[in-house]
């Protein structure tokens, strides 16, 4: 199960839009859930379940696993068509968060949510709250890959930036971070600002960026209001065909992303891997974390070929455990990463 969050700081850029319709697009051939985070209950309200008990939601789902208590997530799916499924938000999820700052373990609940959910569904998309609260951190946690919606205002854009800088720090903490991607959403093809807009937003975020830009369209506003996914509203619209191909391009992308684990079992004091994928950047983000005695970091890579090594308390070196070796220009070895 492939899981993947919407997130941004800053609210009204087509996020929980984004979150429901994709979720749409992806269960025409695959079995997908999409799990509203906000207290807001937008996403929720957008498929059609305008008040749900707060013993139904996610509220609940939070409280049990945080009192260590049993539960059947079945009880929280509800059915949308044969393929969507959702388990609904409501305010009192809003308490959750001050929950989650006490726990010593306060970002990993959701990582407990998604074992229950991994063998069900094919894709697991979670709408998170308009800020970086612990809600937000929790899906970030969770996820494989982040998609940041950027509508056409530079305030979303340093919005997503703020994004990009929570996710390093996080490598810090946790051993696994995810892949991240943005959207251009809400683009008016009639205005030479959002042309312009699209074109530096482009230079700046290369390959992150997804091919597909999500127009601003009547129906998908009309589709919310309605209770429905844009399919289910209007098919044939373009804010239908738009979700569908990202939906189309997001399996390409992943499909061609990998998940690689690097790993140190000596002991030290501080562990990094640098390589190709990362400019060989000293970077926090990339940092290993130690855990029964075994350094450890999970990245998301495209196919490709890398070569990378590990410093190991300010001391570059190859990695032992992996054969592949190429000479260095100082006399050492590169180790080699090979992504088919």
């Amino acid at each position: 199960m492939l899981t993947i969050s919407a997130v941004n700081q800053k609210g009204g850029c087509g996020k929980t839009t984004t979150a429901v319709n994709l979720a749409a697009a992806l269960a025409e051939r695959k079995k997908v859930v999409l799990l509203d985070l906000d207290p807001q209950s937008n996403a929720s309200y957008h498929l059609g379940i305008k008040k749900a008990e707060e013993k139904e939601t996610t509220y609940e789902i939070f409280d049990n696993l945080l009192e260590n208590k049993e539960l059947n997530i079945n009880d929280f799916i509800k059915e949308i068509t044969n393929l969507l499924y959702l388990i609904p938000s409501c305010l009192e999820l809003s308490t959750i968060e001050a929950r989650l700052a006490k726990t010593a373990q306060g970002i990993d609940v959701l990582n407990e949510l998604k074992e229950l959910l991994q063998s069900n569904f094919d894709y697991l998309i979670i709408d998170s709250p308009p800020n970086l609260g612990f809600l937000t951190l929790n899906a970030l946690r969770a996820s494989d890959f982040a998609l940041i919606p950027i509508n056409i205002d530079i305030f979303s854009l340093e919005a997503a930036k703020n994004v990009e800088k929570i996710v390093s720090l996080m490598g810090k903490f946790i051993d696994a971070l995810p892949s991240l991607f943005y959207l251009i959403t809400l683009f008016d093809r009639r205005s030479s600002f959002s042309k312009n807009f699209v074109i530096r937003t482009k230079e700046l975020l290369k390959q992150q960026l997804f091919e597909t830009i999500i127009r601003n369209n009547i129906h998908l506003r009309e589709a919310a209001t309605a209770g429905k996914d844009i399919f289910r509203y209007m098919k044939r619209s373009n804010g239908a065909r738009d979700y569908l191909q990202l939906a189309q391009e997001l399996e390409e992308k992943t499909k061609h992303i990998k998940a690689v684990g690097f790993s140190y079992t000596k002991e030290a004091k501080q562990v990094t891997v640098a390589g190709d994928f990362n400019g060989w950047a000293l970077d926090d983000k990339f940092s290993l974390i130690r855990k029964d005695n075994i350094w450890y970091k999970k990245l998301y890579l495209p196919s490709g070929k890398y070569r990378y090594k590990f410093v190991v308390d300010g001391r570059w070196i190859h990695d032992e455990n992996n054969p592949l070796l190429q000479e260095d220009n100082f006399g050492g070895y590169n180790s080699l990463l090979i992504l088919e």
